[in-house]
């Protein structure tokens, strides 16, 4: 399987590993930065454009790079940039283990739902012009801490929670119902997230959370608009796309690393849910890629 690099914070193997970085990039995205291939991060990354255009290729959504406009990703997610040469913007990139060390005694995606992963295509947020000033001052208090001689780890934590902080009132109750959802359903979709590979049944997961079924059912469409089942088979196709596009694995092999009963049950949902077969949808995002 010929898999994308995942990069740590920083993106070079010479650099050692870190915990959070502030970048400021005024035109072409630094090397350092941002690299110019199909890649996922092990971190989480927040990024305001402020001036100019061009592409963000998050998954298999492409979306439009303007001013004003945040985007966030999660860990794991496969994306590429592709800006314009009057592209400014900044970005923070972070991992769970400084959130945790020096700031919230939670994981950042319970805290901030905006970077849960039940949120993965509301990857972005449009923002006023007097708000986006006022994150930039934040974007520089950051890159100033940071790059001080006597930078300090607690004034950088606050600086990043202030920063998502303010995101959070911004992306309003939708992106951030997570944090008022059901107990229930949040682990659940926890769950999910790390056990969608095999293929379990509601019943599977209604078994660990120590519900019925039916209830998880119910639970599930009163608090996301989704029936339970809907959950995970939209999970398990995320990774069905990932593993057809950018991996060497027969759809044989793919259907087997699922843990699908045959490789034509796969082809079947995997037609059912994107309207073509593996080898047409790659072509197709290969297509809408470099266009």
């Amino acid at each position: 399987m010929s898999e994308l690099p995942v990069f740590h914070i920083g993106h070079h193997k010479h650099q050692p590993i870190q915990s959070l970085k502030i970048e400021w990039s005024d035109g072409y995205p630094d090397k350092d930065l941002e690299s110019a291939q199909l890649h996922r991060h092990n971190f989480y990354m927040v990024s305001l454009f402020l001036k100019g255009g061009g592409e963000h290729i998050i998954d298999f959504e492409k979306f439009e790079i303007k001013p004003n406009r945040l985007f966030f990703l999660i860990p794991g997610q496969i994306h590429l940039l592709k800006t314009d040469r009057s592209a400014k913007f900044f970005t923070v990139q972070f991992t769970d283990d400084f959130i945790l060390f020096y700031g919230l005694n939670q994981p950042a995606n319970d805290h901030y739902p905006f970077i849960f992963p039940f949120n993965y295509l509301n990857c972005y947020l449009d923002v006023s012009e007097e708000k986006a000033n006022e994150l930039v001052h934040l974007f520089k208090h950051l890159r100033t801490e940071k790059s001080a001689a006597t930078s300090n780890d607690i004034v950088i934590a606050n600086y990043l929670n202030i920063l998502l902080e303010k995101i959070k009132v911004e992306s309003g109750p939708q992106k951030n119902s997570f944090k008022t959802m059901n107990a229930v359903i949040r682990n659940y979709l926890k769950l999910i997230e790390m056990d969608y590979k095999k293929n379990l049944s509601v019943k599977d997961y209604a078994r660990e959370l120590h519900v019925s079924a039916n209830y998880l059912n119910i639970l599930a469409k009163k608090e996301t608009g989704y029936s339970a089942s809907s959950h995970i088979k939209n999970r398990l196709m995320l990774e069905a796309k990932r593993l057809v596009v950018h991996s060497n694995l027969t759809v044989s092999q793919i259907a087997h690393e699922l843990n699908f009963c045959d490789t034509s049950y796969f082809i079947k949902i995997f037609k059912g849910k994107t309207g073509l077969t593996p080898g047409g949808f790659k072509s197709q995002y290969y297509k809408m890629l470099y266009d």
